[in-house]
């Protein structure tokens, strides 16, 4: 949904998005969004001037939902939540796009084997699913204590 206030025109007859500096009145007015707002917002994967990645897509709409890279590695990030809500998953995505897309080098501490070779498929049968060493062999290298 947008808010009337975060777009305005500009020279070429398209919207430009302007940073949200507040919150909408209550009983405003909103729209259903289209293909056109998630991709003027979220952008696209294969941008030529962004190093975009993308993390889904809406439940009901088949346009991707893309984050920007170089800005994502600018500061420190943190992804919370209960147990079971997917925060191993949701991390795995996106540590599997800043090394497909080199957009920053990370030094991770994995103490409980989530993200090395294989990791546990949380659920209600035991299977693996493939760490970041088998996905990215070149260009992950993992260290260990034990022996």
């Amino acid at each position: 949904m947008t808010s009337l206030g975060s777009m305005q025109p500009n020279s070429s007859a398209e919207m430009e998005l302007l940073p949200v500096k507040t919150i909408p009145a209550h009983f405003s007015q909103v729209y259903e969004a289209t293909e056109h707002d998630f991709r003027s917002v979220f952008g696209w994967e294969d941008d030529p001037f962004r190093r975009n990645f993308s993390v889904g897509q809406p439940l009901d709409m088949d346009v991707p939902v893309c984050i920007d890279l170089d800005r994502f590695v600018e500061r420190s990030n943190g992804i919370f939540g209960k147990s079971g809500t997917g925060k191993s998953f949701l991390t795995r995505l996106l540590l599997s796009g800043v090394i497909r897309k080199e957009a920053a080098v990370n030094l991770m501490f994995d103490m409980h084997s989530e993200y090395g070779w294989e990791a546990m498929k949380e659920g209600k049968q035991v299977s693996t699913v493939k760490g970041l060493r088998q996905l990215f062999p070149g260009k992950v290298v993992m260290y260990t204590l034990d022996p």
